[in-house]
Formats: structure tokens, sequence, C-alpha cells
């Protein structure tokens, strides 16, 4: 067992009753998101100490106690986006809500993209399977992926 407590990971060993620290990530940071996916442990985009938001991603392989550095998550720190790593389809996926403000004439206009995106561990790409129709842009702030299976019939014709 597993757990980040900073910038740093710990593992368990319950035999033991023991708690150790993992190798360092490649990329130290906070307030990621993690996942486990083909024997390693994902960890997806965070914070680094200056408070700057990066979306790097790195894989850790539990065999070889070693991070991996994968292609960073492209997405554009201006859309302010919330991000909910979920794996579906035994595949890693990404839903991401893009938030973009926007003034006319004094006054803000907000709007929300709901897109969902796949990585390919074999290319080491991050690809956007599926965006919410026009008409479903704006869910409002409070919208959030809980489930992938919230509307398998949607998903499963994009996957």
């Amino acid at each position: 067992m597993a757990a980040s407590a900073g910038e740093f990971f710990l593992f368990y060993e319950p035999q033991k009753d023991y708690w150790g620290f993992l190798t360092p990530m490649t990329v130290p940071r906070i307030q990621g998101l993690a996942a486990v996916y083909k024997n390693s442990i994902y960890y997806i985009a965070g914070t680094c100490g200056n408070h700057q938001r990066m979306f790097t991603v790195e894989a850790y392989d539990i065999e070889l106690n070693k991070w991996t550095r994968k292609k960073d998550f492209p997405c554009d720190e201006s859309i302010n986006p919330y991000l909910k790593l979920v794996l579906f389809q035994n595949k890693l996926h990404l839903f991401v809500r893009a938030t973009q403000v926007t003034v006319e004439e004094h006054v803000f206009r907000t709007s929300r993209k709901n897109s969902l995106y796949q990585y390919d561990d074999i290319t080491d790409q991050w690809m956007k399977v599926y965006e919410t129709p026009d008409r479903l842009w704006d869910l409002g702030r409070h919208f959030e992926c809980a489930v992938a299976k919230l509307y398998p019939q949607c998903l499963q014709k994009v996957l």
C-alpha cells in the first residue's frame, strides 16, 4: 500500500507493521491525482513548491522502485481546469472541466467545457475522446465527475 504525504510517497508493509519512503518523484509536487494502472502508480498534475500549477505525469514502477517521467498532460493553465482521474475499461481517463472567463462591456461571462481524455501508454499520448456538446458546455461550477459509468451508453459510443 502507498500513500502520498506532501511531496513524497510512503509505503506500508503490514507483515512488519512498517512505514517507509518510496523513491522521490522526479518532479516533486503536491495535490496531484493518483491511480494504479498496469502495476504502476500514475501521479498526474499537482502544485509545486512555489504554488505553480503543473500538468506533469509520472509513473512509479512498483517492482523497480523507480519513477518514470511521462509526457505532460496538454493543458492550458489559463482555463483553470478541474481534473478527475478515472480508471475506466482498463484505461486511464482524465475528466477535464475547463473554465473560461470573458469580459464584454464590463460584464464577466463564465463558460465551462467538459472533456474526457484517454491515455495511451504505448504512445505516451493523451487523446481527447469526448467533449460535451455546445448545449451542455456549462453544467455549472458544482458539476463533478463522480463515476465514469454515470452515462455508460454515451461513454461506450466514444471509447
